[in-house]
């Protein structure tokens, strides 16, 4: 509950898992971190279907383990994956179907978008991170 409110995306998943057959799709819950690059790189595509996040850091998980990646068209997450996940619209659950389903079916996008991940992924790094945070912190108290 958010404010007393069901979570927008607890109602968002609920509406989601009624399409999607569970004989096909791994609901695996909590998973410790050194399970997960197993679990990433074993999966056909990883579906990121936020309506919110502060940074994808997911995504460049799923792009360090070569899997393609599905996401919603929100900011971060457009801005973190550019041109190498392939996008839907996160209040449309069609969209969203027909994205999952796309990327599953097909292999020269899945193949484009892990070639292109894996290029993106070189972007982001810890020493990169730290670096323009301290570039922003001696800018702020020079000024």
């Amino acid at each position: 509950f958010l404010f007393n409110k069901p979570h927008p995306e607890l109602a968002h998943y609920e509406e989601v898992s009624k399409l999607i057959d569970s004989k096909n799709v791994i609901r695996t819950g909590f998973v410790p971190d050194d399970e997960l690059t197993a679990i990433f790189s074993l999966a056909t595509l990883y579906c990121q279907p936020s309506f919110y996040e502060g940074f994808g850091f997911s995504i460049l998980e799923a792009f360090a383990c070569k899997t393609p990646v599905a996401a919603a068209r929100t900011q971060a997450l457009v801005e973190v994956g550019g041109d190498a996940i392939l996008t839907f619209e996160p209040h449309s659950i069609n969209d969203i179907v027909e994205k999952i389903s796309k990327l599953a079916n097909d292999k020269k996008l899945q193949q484009l978008l892990v070639k292109k991940g894996n290029e993106r992924v070189k972007d982001f790094s810890w020493d990169k991170t730290i670096r323009g945070t301290l570039q922003f912190y001696e800018k702020a108290l020079n000024s």
